[in-house]
């Protein structure tokens, strides 16, 4: 099995240079073989960089709301304290120890910045890189331990936040840049529903988008997009189980229709601590698995290769 979606640092962690070690790697990779995973991508988010602290920075100052717009300055501030450069030093000198990791990155969308993050991200020997969709403007609406920002969700309302997540999730597939989309339907995280009518609408359109686009991004731009987006991939997520929606993402529905359009899967916990790497993967895959699925894939110098798995091996 693969966990693809792994970080070194808990949301509430100022991380430090003096902390991505090979000792931190070897820890995480002990506690993924104990869990019968045979190789793992750590990803951590590109807000954690100093060297694409720019980006988010640029951001903010396009945020209307003079308050969200502070909250994510200082929420920035605070995460971007890591070195990229050092970050891969040790991820590759992981991999040619023969640690069983994969050198990844989670890249937050950034709207109107994606042609100088995907000319960031390309000059680092990245082997996946992880496109996900954690705000709206300035709502960074899986931020469950602010009042402000779970405030907008009573003042946007659960069916704008919704149809404007789709937008933004359109625009991340088609800027050519992910090689896996992360817990495409993270906007249902808080719980929050939409009538059952626009959630409906909300599933069939999300289904449309990442079917249609992405699937034929590559055949209508082959000149602007790189390559391998023909062979992006969507995650199948356990993250949600620990979150207030309790369930995985995506939904069984939207998984059923991906599988049905040829789409692949990554498996993810999403681990933000050791102790959750590989959770609930035996629950994940039975889903998968009962839907049609018989492989995972799996990436290198950002292509996509497949990863069969054999009854019985979880």
């Amino acid at each position: 099995m693969l966990d693809y979606h792994v970080h070194l640092f808990s949301h509430d962690d100022i991380a430090y240079d003096e902390q991505v070690t090979l000792s931190a790697i070897a820890q995480l990779c002990s506690v993924a073989k104990k869990r019968n995973l045979t190789e793992i991508a750590i990803t951590e988010h590109l807000f954690r960089f100093k060297e694409a602290k720019h980006f988010f920075t640029k951001m903010t100052e396009e945020v209307s709301d003079t308050q969200a717009a502070d909250f994510m300055r200082d929420y920035y501030d605070f995460h971007a304290t890591l070195s990229l450069e050092h970050y891969i030093h040790i991820l590759t000198e992981a991999k040619r120890r023969g640690f069983p990791v994969a050198i990844g990155i989670e890249m937050d969308f950034i709207p109107g910045q994606m042609d100088e993050v995907n000319s960031f991200l390309s000059s680092f020997p990245f082997d996946v890189v992880l496109g996900s969709v954690h705000f709206i403007k300035g709502h960074m609406f899986d931020v469950l331990d602010s009042d402000l920002q779970v405030s907008k969700w009573n003042t946007e309302g659960a069916e704008k936040v919704f149809r404007d997540y789709l937008v933004l999730l359109e625009e991340l597939m088609l800027s050519g840049t992910a090689n896996v989309l992360a817990h495409v339907d993270l906007v249902k995280v808080m719980g929050r529903r939409p009538s059952e009518a626009a959630l409906h609408d909300f599933e069939n359109e999300l289904v449309d988008l990442v079917t249609r686009k992405l699937v034929t991004v590559g055949e209508e731009n082959k000149e602007n997009v790189p390559p391998v987006i023909g062979r992006t991939v969507v995650e199948l997520s356990s993250a949600g189980w620990r979150k207030p929606i309790g369930a995985q993402y995506p939904s069984s529905f939207i998984l059923k229709k991906l599988f049905d359009s040829g789409l692949g899967i990554t498996l993810a916990s999403d681990a933000h601590e050791p102790m959750s790497i590989g959770y609930r993967f035996n629950d994940l895959w039975r889903l998968a698995e009962e839907i049609g699925y018989k492989s995972l894939a799996r990436f290198s110098d950002r292509s996509g290769y497949p990863y069969s798995i054999n009854k019985g091996k979880i």
